[in-house]
């Protein structure tokens, strides 16, 4: 019996050498491999903020809605959408005119950079949620015009806080293009024109 246990126990240890797991050896991982392991995680992290950065990051439209008075576009109505994630808190919608021509030749200047402004004092809002649009019109009728507009180029400017935080100010440009039947409509354009 004891040769059998000896037998059995030589066969039991063979199969645990068998199907022992090797040691794991130290590999010596040289810099370079180091070097760009470290690299490849400062990435995936810049990333990662940069990521929810742009995610958090506010955006607004603007855009014209419809008239209140076909034959006078300056009794428009724009929409302001929050096309971002977090709500936009405290907005205030104002009209800035930077060159209105009415048809007899008169032109009226405004500043060029549209610091100024017309408020409305009804165009504040307390939030404006994901996706929700709240519209604005610019007060431009208490100008009391003596004639009919030719074209003119106004603005938009939102200002607003989000996150806690207070936004640079937004300015949303527009100007007037006329149409095959001599109506005027507000086209977007860029700031710098």
């Amino acid at each position: 019996m004891t040769k059998q246990r000896k037998k059995g126990q030589s066969k039991r240890q063979k199969r645990r050498q068998i199907y022992q797991k090797p040691k794991k050896q130290e590999k010596s991982r040289s810099f370079v491999s180091k070097f760009f392991s470290w690299a490849w995680k400062i990435f995936a992290g810049f990333g990662l903020i940069l990521g929810v950065v742009v995610a958090l990051y506010p955006r607004i439209s603007v855009s014209p809605s419809t008239y209140l008075d076909t034959s006078d576009p300056l009794k428009a109505l724009f929409d302001v959408t929050n096309q971002g994630f977090p709500s936009l808190n405290n907005i205030q919608s104002s009209c800035a005119i930077r060159r209105v021509v009415l048809v007899t030749g008169q032109e009226i200047m405004g500043e060029s950079d549209f610091s100024s402004r017309l408020v409305n004092p009804i165009h504040f809002s307390q939030k404006i949620a994901s996706g929700e649009t709240d519209t604005v019109f610019c007060p431009l009728g208490a100008l009391k015009l003596p004639a009919p507009v030719k074209s003119a180029d106004i603005a938009i400017v939102v200002d607003y806080s989000s996150m806690g935080l207070h936004w640079p100010v937004k300015i949303f440009p527009f100007t007037t293009q006329i149409d095959v039947n001599g109506q005027l409509h507000w086209i977007k354009h860029p700031l710098e024109k």
